[in-house]
């Protein structure tokens, strides 16, 4: 398994339009590094523009192409365009089940998390329900920087293991 193989995804539709007119979040989460992105869409027919954003990203970025794209089966990653784009760039979709999320749980359990820290965050800082599209950045990027200080971590720990580990031989 190597980063972009697969990556989930998930389309979240807000309670209430945001401050700048959004009203949809796509989430992608790769399933090798757990690093996720996000996009705020005005329209669910927006989807296939940033998805196609995001192919680009990790083909010029990263240098990576994506294999599978797992999704859940609501009607914005089912309709024509979406899966002609995918077999388009050589990308397998595997689908879910309609509204069964536990089909899902990557991108649901990605959702559900940092939803909870975007209501905590907008509440501790009184901010109104239209500002959660700054709150849901903030989450993304913190969780995305964590991970990042986390891996780095834990190489420099591996390294100290390995230098002590070839010290004793």
């Amino acid at each position: 398994m190597k980063p972009f193989q697969i990556v989930h995804s998930d389309l979240r539709d807000m309670i209430k339009q945001s401050f700048n007119g959004y009203h949809y979040i796509l989430t992608v989460l790769d399933d090798f590094t757990s690093h996720t992105w996000s996009f705020n869409l005005k329209k669910k027919s927006d989807t296939i523009d940033h998805a196609q954003q995001f192919i680009a990203h990790a083909k010029n970025q990263h240098n990576a192409l994506i294999s599978t794209w797992r999704f859940d089966g609501e009607t914005e990653f089912l309709n024509d365009m979406f899966k002609n784009m995918l077999r388009n760039n050589g990308i397998l979709s595997e689908t879910s089940v309609p509204y069964m999320h536990q089909q899902n749980s990557c991108a649901e359990q990605l959702n559900r998390m940092i939803m909870d820290k975007v209501q905590s965050m907008r509440f501790c800082a009184c901010l109104t329900d239209t500002m959660w599209e700054f709150s849901w950045d903030h989450v993304i990027h913190i969780s995305v920087f964590s991970v990042v200080v986390l891996m780095f971590s834990f190489q420099k720990m591996l390294e100290q293991i390995n230098y002590l580990l070839n010290r004793r031989l």
